[in-house]
């Protein structure tokens, strides 16, 4: 009975041992991003989580992270991302968004500390030895800090105004916006803003040397400019007294982006609403001054991304505290310091 009892203990002292020794990872990560906020949609006013999401709109979501095993529970993950969410109101049937006819696009990069659960771990999963593949299942949640830098596309109808007035074609051509204060706002919205990442992931460890997983991951942000859109459309006056030199540009993309065809046409001095248009909304809502303080988006709702990625990370192998207590002579350490010897001749 005493030798199976040291046997146990053994036994648990060396996996403790080993456990200790891979208590870190790095690696790479890739995957898609995408977002909801005020530009897209599908049918309805906006809607929370995946509802309104449009595949088409799928960008891309690139980086690395350092991992740490406090214990078998408990994690701790550092990251950084290179994220684009793009969206286009072109993709969306609810009225209103489509008429308006903006698109959008934002290069974002995220540094993020987080805390990672284990839900599920299996040590060995094909019952056959040590050295077999593992697999953990956890969820996590952290904070984030968001650089952001939203851009508009001048699409044709904007683009034929602004030809009109300059004689410069920029159809196709992205407009970095927030220094332009689009909504009339008194301050330029922050580039800089927080985002509360959660989500869940798995991976597989090979050889205690590899590991291949994947996550999913929302992030609750505290902006509504993502996008560039939050309020209501500015009074004309305002955007070229803060704008001068570029009005006529902000002046096209601002007013003159919508579909006329969308909504319908004009014959005489009657207004014909298009088929898509069944509550006879005027363009003069989405454009001219006459639109000034109607809705061009929803402030009541901040805009959130969420990104799907794959990685690969490299298991770093460290001696364990078991190796470093009972055999710190063999590195010329003694007690709680270096011992340094003589030079003899």
């Amino acid at each position: 009975m005493k030798k199976l009892v040291l046997f146990l203990l053994l036994a648990f002292a060396l996996e403790q041992n080993a456990s200790a020794q891979f208590k870190y990872d790095y690696g790479f990560r890739f995957g898609a991003a995408n977002y909801l906020g005020d530009i897209g949609g599908k049918n309805l006013p906006r809607r929370d989580l995946v509802v309104d999401m449009h595949l088409p709109s799928t960008r891309w979501a690139v980086g690395g992270f350092i991992r740490k095993r406090k214990n078998k529970k408990l994690s701790f993950t550092s990251t950084f991302d290179y994220i684009r969410i793009q969206g286009t109101d072109q993709l969306t049937t609810y009225f209103p968004r489509r008429a308006r006819n903006l698109t959008f696009k934002n290069d974002m990069f995220e540094l993020a500390a987080r805390a990672e659960y284990t839900l599920y771990y299996d040590s060995d999963l094909s019952n056959q030895g040590y050295f077999n593949p593992d697999m953990k299942i956890y969820v996590f949640g952290g904070v984030a800090g968001l650089f952001s830098n939203p851009k508009g596309l001048m699409n044709y109808y904007a683009a034929r105004h602004y030809s009109r007035a300059t004689g410069e074609d920029l159809e196709g051509q992205w407009i970095a916006l927030r220094k332009y204060r689009t909504e009339g706002q008194d301050n330029i919205y922050s580039a800089f803003t927080f985002a509360v990442p959660m989500g869940i992931g798995m991976y597989f460890t090979y050889m205690k040397k590899w590991r291949v997983g994947w996550e999913y991951s929302w992030r609750m942000t505290f902006t509504d400019y993502l996008d560039d859109i939050s309020g209501s459309m500015p009074d004309p006056a305002v955007i070229n007294q803060s704008n001068p030199d570029d009005f006529p540009l902000l002046e096209s993309y601002i007013y003159y982006s919508y579909d006329e065809n969308y909504i319908g046409k004009k014959v005489g001095s009657t207004f014909i609403p298009a088929e898509t248009n069944p509550d006879g909304i005027l363009p003069a809502n989405f454009g001219t001054s006459a639109a000034t303080g109607s809705p061009r988006g929803n402030p009541l709702n901040n805009d959130n991304y969420m990104t799907f990625q794959l990685y690969v990370s490299k298991v770093i192998r460290s001696k364990s505290n078991f190796y470093k207590s009972k055999y710190s002579w063999m590195r010329g350490r003694s007690g709680g310091g270096v011992r340094r010897a003589k030079i003899r001749f």
